[in-house]
């Protein structure tokens, strides 16, 4: 740990409404990456590291939920040191598979049209799209300009593929994906947002997962809905988990466990929807909280 005393850990816990939570119950540890598990600057920090791989040798399952794809984040799993039957969740909850890459559930959008037509809408706002797959990624409308040179070497550093195909038109692209993204200015997103069809609701689950981040899945996909697929594989109750999260695509897997952890850098709808929030991502949060909750004795 990095030296902070028990009184100032304390200081960074805020059990909500002072209600009791049963820490005893908890076999199950879930985490996000981005602005959760990871540094700024995309890095597990070393108190994070030994608290987590404590747990593991306790004999805790834990498993990493993200919206990335699960090859965007085995290295961070590699670094943990997870057993090969320990559980991966990607895409949002759309892709599930073991640390050894045996599946467990995959669920891909459904209708090419409802699709094509998703993204003729966004195509009329100045945004770049991408195409997630579970092996590889195409982007439209990605400008060799230095927005999409930016937003380029964000997508190869998360996804770690080593090149994003391109293409011009989403009838040209084969196959459906786990997901689609959107990246642009924030205030565009959620000018887009405010504009959208109705319908798009009813044909996929959506999420804005980062200010400049807007993601479908496959209707009914969320990181709650995967965590929960992951329990029944283990033969674990909802109540027996516990989930950390800083973004909206976390949510439903906050809402959804026995017990939600919000990093104190959340945005303020997931801080409401936890039972617990802790420090921030840079002040190994983490850590701290697993400390004094008792889980690392």
């Amino acid at each position: 740990m990095s030296g902070m005393d028990n009184a100032e850990a304390s200081s960074r816990v805020l059990q909500k409404e002072r209600i009791y939570l049963d820490y005893s119950k908890i076999r199950y540890f879930v985490f996000d990456i981005d602005g959760t598990l990871v540094t700024e600057e995309k890095k597990i920090s070393p108190a994070t590291k030994q608290a987590v791989m404590r747990l593991l040798d306790k004999g805790y399952r834990v498993s990493i939920a993200s919206g990335r794809r699960i090859g965007g984040f085995r290295r961070y799993a590699r670094e943990l040191g997870f057993a090969d039957d320990a559980t991966l969740i990607g895409m949002n909850g759309g892709q599930i598979e073991t640390m050894s890459g045996a599946p467990i559930y995959k669920a891909p959008l459904e209708d090419k049209g409802d699709l094509a037509d998703y993204v003729d809408f966004w195509l009329d706002y100045p945004v770049i799209l991408v195409y997630y797959f579970a092996d590889h990624l195409v982007s439209l409308n990605l400008q060799d300009d230095e927005v999409g040179k930016d937003f380029l070497h964000t997508l190869l550093e998360r996804a770690e593929v080593a090149s994003v195909e391109s293409a011009r038109d989403p009838r040209e692209i084969e196959g459906l994906p786990l997901k689609v993204l959107t990246y642009g200015d924030p205030d565009i997103i959620q000018e887009a947002i405010q504009k959208m069809p109705d319908r798009f609701a009813d044909c996929f689950s959506q999420v804005l997962s980062e200010p400049f981040f807007f993601e479908i899945m496959k209707k009914g996909t969320s990181k709650g809905n995967g965590v929960e697929k992951a329990a029944d594989a283990l033969g674990l109750s909802m109540d027996r988990i516990m989930t950390f999260g800083d973004q909206n695509n976390d949510l439903s897997m906050i809402r959804q466990a026995g017990i939600g952890v919000a990093m104190g850098n959340a945005c303020p709808d997931l801080k409401e929807a936890a039972d617990v929030v802790i420090g921030t991502n840079e002040e190994d949060g983490i850590a701290h909280f697993l400390e004094e909750a008792g889980f690392l004795d």
